[in-house]
């Protein structure tokens, strides 16, 4: 009997990228003028309080309440163009993220794709908790329990119902997530003594995303994350603004392989 579970790390077939290009670049239907332009906006809407809930919360700070400049405590605008990243007050550079500009784009892209469907909805969902969580540890360098866990609760249901991934397969994602990078934890802290390259928030996203994704296709979230990562280092090593001995935030890159195998894998 064949095993019920194979790992499938082969690049995607043919047929699916050119189902993937059709619908990106081939010419539009009723449904995609109407649903592509009316999610992105959703997103876009949704990522204007997410960037607040991302500042705010590493500084222990109310959501309900405006986020103010560290410099000058002049208030932030909930609308502003993504690339003004300075104090229109004082001119400090500003620590805060326009989450609606990447937001909206993941959501239409995910219209695109995926169509009115339960897939958009629960890929949605996901999106907004991987995007939180990236934007915060590759700033802070942590993972906030207050947002993985409720995600990995709402993953492990929306999954199965919207996705028809299975309830097995969602629990087997978050069991081998989890292992695997539990496995790397135990390692760097032996490798690296006295040091943490991989800390315990990435063993959590790692669950995460194998609650979004399921087995067997936590594997390949991983394996692209991965690579996310290590395109991300050797860049970093070539421009001279790392050191060998340096570690980076691995979970922004293993949020970003979470969402490539939405697509990818599908």
């Amino acid at each position: 009997m064949a095993p019920r579970y194979q790992l499938d790390l082969e690049v995607p077939p043919l047929d699916w990228w050119l189902f993937v290009i059709d619908r990106l670049f081939g010419l539009p239907s009723l449904q995609d003028l109407i649903i592509t332009p009316l999610w992105a906006t959703a997103g876009w809407t949704a990522g204007l309080y997410l960037g607040r809930l991302a500042y705010q919360l590493p500084r222990d700070e109310p959501f309900r309440f405006t986020p103010l400049c560290s410099a000058c405590t002049a208030r932030i605008p909930l609308i502003q163009l993504p690339l003004r990243v300075h104090c229109r007050t004082c001119g400090a550079a500003l620590s805060y993220d326009r989450l609606e500009w990447p937001l909206g784009a993941i959501f239409a892209l995910l219209a695109l794709v995926f169509g009115p469907t339960g897939t958009l909805l629960a890929y949605s969902f996901d999106s907004i908790v991987l995007l939180i969580s990236a934007t915060i540890d590759l700033r802070h360098r942590y993972v906030y329990a207050i947002i993985v866990y409720p995600g990995l609760v709402g993953a492990a249901i929306l999954s199965p119902a919207l996705t028809g991934i299975g309830w097995v397969s969602t629990i087997l994602g978050i069991v081998a997530g989890s292992t695997v990078f539990g496995i790397f934890y135990v390692a760097g802290r032996l490798i690296y003594r006295g040091g943490e390259p991989l800390g315990k928030g990435d063993i959590e996203l790692a669950a995460l995303a194998g609650a979004m994704v399921g087995f067997p296709r936590v594997i390949n979230a991983l394996i692209y994350g991965s690579m996310v990562n290590a395109a991300v280092i050797l860049t970093m090593l070539a421009l001279r603004r790392l050191g060998k001995r340096d570690f980076i935030a691995y979970g922004p890159g293993l949020c970003a392989g979470t969402l490539i195998t939405f697509f990818a894998t599908s």
